[in-house]
């Protein structure tokens, strides 16, 4: 099967295309580069069956080449991470808006199955958890920053919805914070890369507020098992779920954990939002998934518990300390 993937040099992209290209599978990658790495593809890129294209998916002229030649489109190119969010909202909308209705609309010209991946920031600061697929959104005002990226995530879901009325074959996924190998280094805004990176060069493990905020992390093993079953699997065409873990845990408990099995001698402490991201930014009490729905499925279930998740982890950024310090 020919099968396109935009954001192929993001962590989950990277992961995805080392899968269906050990699967047999003939992978077409895209990427601008805006948040991808090219070191996260060099391990497959002179595969003979992977093709990657340095483009944006805003570039609607070499984007439907690649989709009409391609069987599946798996969409995860986005503008994504606080640090592309904060202060440059035009961009997040320009990216995550007008390049998924490219790829939707293309996908739709050309009857291609697309998958779309969004994320837990849909449910904003909802507090019905766990969140289920269908459950009411709350965010906060539109002068604050951090909601544009729920936002335009969900106009994406939006047109999915909207070309799969029309005869569309689709997917929505929505992520949970994914993390593993090849996770962006220090500056993504993602924070177990920030923790690992401090607790490596022995610096302070910077906690915003208390620490007392959840979430559930989910080892990209899992989730690209996920992916993959909502592509194969018929029943899944129309559907949104939950790919995360379901096991909550606290921001003060991840990095004490991080701290214990990197041995590091840093100091944790606690620091205000507005200290790293500035005044456009709003935090999350609590993040927890209702992953029934894709247990039913797509027999989807996250097995790699959190401990053994930040080792594999930890250990990759050792072997990368270069580009984790870059």
């Amino acid at each position: 099967m020919r099968i396109l993937i935009t954001g192929v040099a993001g962590f989950i992209g990277a992961h995805l295309a080392e899968k269906l290209l050990k699967e047999g599978n003939e992978v077409y990658g895209l990427d601008i580069m805006l948040r991808g790495n090219k070191n996260n593809i060099g391990e497959f890129e002179s595969h003979k069956n992977f093709n990657f294209f340095e483009s944006s998916i805003l570039e609607e002229a070499a984007l439907e080449i690649l989709i009409k030649k391609c069987d599946l489109v798996y969409h995860l190119a986005a503008a994504v991470g606080v640090e592309n969010i904060i202060g440059d909202i035009l961009k997040v909308i320009s990216i995550n808006v007008d390049g998924t209705k490219n790829v939707a609309s293309l996908a739709f010209k050309y009857k291609k199955k697309v998958i779309f991946t969004s994320t837990s920031e849909i449910y904003g600061k909802s507090p019905n958890v766990p969140f289920k697929e269908d459950d009411d959104r709350l965010l906060g005002p539109t002068s604050v920053d951090r909601w544009v990226y729920s936002s335009t995530k969900a106009l994406g879901e939006y047109m999915l919805i909207g070309y799969h009325r029309q005869g569309l074959p689709m997917s929505i996924v929505r992520f949970f914070n994914a993390y593993g190998p090849k996770l962006d280094i220090e500056g993504s805004g993602r924070v177990m890369s920030r923790f690992i990176v401090q607790a490596l060069a022995n610096k302070q493990i910077t906690v915003i507020g208390d620490g007392k905020q959840t979430r559930c992390f989910t080892y990209v093993e899992d989730v690209i098992k996920g992916l993959v079953k909502c592509a194969v699997l018929k029943e899944a065409e129309g559907q949104i779920f939950n790919i995360g873990d379901s096991k909550e845990i606290t921001i003060l408990e991840l990095a004490k954990i991080i701290k214990k099995v990197t041995g590091s001698k840093s100091e944790i402490v606690h620091i205000q939002p507005e200290e790293i991201y500035g005044s456009g930014y709003e935090d999350i009490s609590r993040r927890l998934p209702d992953v029934s729905k894709a247990e039913k499925i797509l027999d989807f279930k996250a097995k790699i518990g959190i401990e053994e998740g930040i080792e594999k982890t930890i250990e990759w950024f050792r072997k990368n300390k270069e580009s984790a310090n870059a």
